[in-house]
């Protein structure tokens, strides 16, 4: 956390604490260190929040997104998978997300 300021000069930004997964939680990133084009990987995914605090921050300083629900979903096509042995149906899965949810 000392070092939060080498934010800005990464190229992408992860983000993998509990922090977010109340809709009350702010991000202790500063949105001064994110920047257009940036890449900013909330691993944050919670029923309760439809983005976090760090992503609404990232999107306005216009960083490209990768949220916590993208990375869950495709955990559950590649699980499916592994233990069906069958290709998954990934439009089928796709129905099913919540609205905020469709990337």
């Amino acid at each position: 956390l000392s070092n939060l300021g080498e934010i800005s000069r990464a190229d992408a930004v992860l983000h993998a604490t509990k922090i977010g997964m109340n809709p009350a939680d702010a991000t202790f990133i500063d949105d001064k260190y994110l920047n257009p084009g940036q890449v900013v990987f909330d691993f944050v995914y919670s029923r309760d929040v439809v983005h976090t605090d760090l992503i609404e921050k990232a999107r306005q300083k216009r960083a490209r997104i990768v949220e916590g629900t993208e990375m869950f979903f495709w955990q559950g096509i590649a699980q499916f998978e592994l233990f069906t042995g069958f290709k998954a149906p990934i439009a089928d899965m796709k129905k099913v997300l919540p609205a905020h949810a469709q990337w």
